[in-house]
């Protein structure tokens, strides 16, 4: 039981000093920017036409 804690402690250790790799489009970046930046991100309501859309 001791070994099986151990190896499971010594893996969640290696795993935690991989490199971070942030995703290409950050949809959720909530740091204001003063900027201009072009946006990441579409979003597409889905199942509603594309030319009766009310922003």
């Amino acid at each position: 039981m001791i070994r099986i804690l151990l190896s499971l402690t010594a893996l969640g250790a290696l795993a935690s000093c991989t490199q971070y790799r942030e995703p290409q489009a950050n949809c959720f970046s909530f740091l204001a920017s003063t900027a201009p930046v072009a946006p990441d991100c579409d979003f597409t309501p889905l199942g509603a036409p594309e030319d009766d859309i009310e922003v």
